[in-house]
């Protein structure tokens, strides 16, 4: 009995002690683990320019965070303390409330008194770990930087800088530093410039354009933002004339829209109660403006090479059915429903008519478009593009090279077309512009061609 009581009080004692032992271990284990915080920023750190908001977040998943200090130093320079916070634990020598936090401060070097050049950031962090006596663990980086404070400056190099609403111009200018965001801002309108163009790797030329509704009064300057987040600016001297626009009314009727609505509505779902007019005027605004957001968005894919020359061919033998710009009023039963702006010319000659390329270009897009119906756009260089529109057959592929005047497809009616007929537009940048413009030899000449002439004659 005895021997039974003694091994019944040691199996006791020892679960008793395991009862205390091991949650204590366990929680000493935790306390005791050897995971630093993490910091991880918003944005890559390599430029600090006059004011440069930095960001970033900071996270302990283990015993919580216990702080972050931030320095900014540069040899042989002072050194100054950009962020400096603690944060609270649960108790004495307890694990952190906070395990994750996220921090920004803004560095304005002239401020510090810190002056341009190599510069180093210190980050270092602690948990709330019991680990090195309770210092907790450490994260510890030196991130180096290049302190930059001076914007870039822009010499502009082209000359005579004369524009109408719905027209497009051209700027060449050189900039002192290399990998800038640059180009022409027309209004809140950015043209991005892009080298390229002329031997010497600092001179940039931008394409840009006033649309048909800016006032003639627009703002219109080079912008360069370096790297480091410093903006340069040069205006330049230019004219904007008016535009001079048709108002055309479009009388629409139930055979006329049920010959169009068929091909937007296959394969949908159609409640027959909607009325005809109500499916119309729901394509003829809403589906236009997602084709023109398209449309807007394709100059990013335009490479920084000049493919034309001349000036630009129009469909041979045509004749203008609509104009650029026309201010279209709809009517149905003799009642206004709609008003919309007609953003390209429509040419009507020969049913399915041979439809040349404009000028010399690459395919960036081939295929049915909304409203367009069968397109291509074709890209001519540096954001310089091509609108064929309404095709009934296309013969180009995207990423084939095409000749000026060689066939990419036939006049048609698809999308949403009155009969048989070519729409075709010109776009600059993001900006649909007259293409009677680049239809004259003597404007291309002019506006565009002596402007590359003359700088090219000047750097030589």
């Amino acid at each position: 009995m005895k021997q039974k009581g003694k091994r019944f009080f040691g199996f006791m004692v020892v679960v008793l002690l395991a009862v205390v032992l091991l949650p204590g271990g366990w929680y000493l284990f935790q306390r005791l683990e050897g995971n630093a915080p993490l910091v991880k920023w918003n944005a890559p750190l390599t430029h600090v320019g006059l004011t440069t908001t930095l960001s970033g977040a900071l996270s302990d998943s283990g015993n919580g965070l216990a702080g972050i200090r931030i320095v900014l130093t540069k040899p042989g320079e002072k050194e100054v303390e950009l962020l400096s916070r603690d944060f609270p634990a649960r108790a004495f020598l307890g694990p952190g409330k906070v395990k994750e936090d996220s921090f920004s401060f803004t560095v304005e070097p002239d401020k510090l008194g810190i002056s341009d050049g190599e510069a180093i950031l210190r980050v270092s962090a602690r948990d709330r770990s019991l680990r090195g006596w309770t210092k907790g663990n450490l994260f510890y980086k030196e991130y180096p930087l290049i302190i930059d404070t001076a914007p870039p400056t822009i010499a502009i190099l082209s000359k005579r800088h004369y524009l109408r609403q719905g027209g497009a111009g051209l700027a060449i200018y050189r900039i002192s530093e290399k990998d800038t965001r640059n180009g022409v801002m027309v209004g809140e309108n950015f043209f991005p410039g892009h080298p390229g163009g002329f031997s010497d790797p600092d001179i940039y030329m931008a394409f840009f354009a006033v649309a048909h509704d800016q006032p003639t009064d627009t703002r219109i300057m080079v912008q360069a933002t370096d790297v480091a987040g410093n903006q340069g600016a040069a205006s330049f001297s230019n004219l904007i004339n008016p535009g001079n626009f048709r108002h055309d009314v479009l009388n629409i009727s139930d055979r006329f829209m049920e010959t169009v609505l068929p091909q937007f509505e296959a394969g949908k779902r159609v409640d027959p109660a909607i009325p005809l007019i109500d499916r119309y005027l729901k394509i003829n605004g809403e589906q236009r403006m997602a084709d023109y957001a398209i449309a807007s968005t394709i100059y990013e894919q335009s490479r920084p090479v000049v493919y034309w020359s001349g000036a630009f061919a129009r469909l041979s033998g045509s004749a203008n059915r609509a104009q650029f710009a026309d201010r279209r009023e709809y009517r149905y039963k003799g009642e206004t429903v709609d008003r919309q702006v007609h953003l390209g010319v429509d040419l009507a000659s020969l049913s399915q008519a041979p439809v040349p390329a404009a000028n010399t270009g690459m395919v960036l897009f081939a295929g049915p478009q909304g409203i367009y119906g069968q397109t291509v756009y074709l890209d001519h260089g540096f954001g310089l593009i091509t609108q064929y529109s309404h095709l009934s057959r296309i013969d180009v592929s995207v990423g084939q090279r095409v000749e000026k005047e060689q066939v990419i497809g036939l006049t048609g009616s698809t999308g949403l077309a009155v009969g048989d007929h070519l729409h075709f537009g010109v776009l600059v940048g993001n900006t649909f512009v007259n293409p009677v413009e680049w239809w004259d030899g003597a404007w291309v000449k002019n506006n565009v061609e002596s402007k590359i002439d003359a700088v090219k004659t000047a750097v030589q």
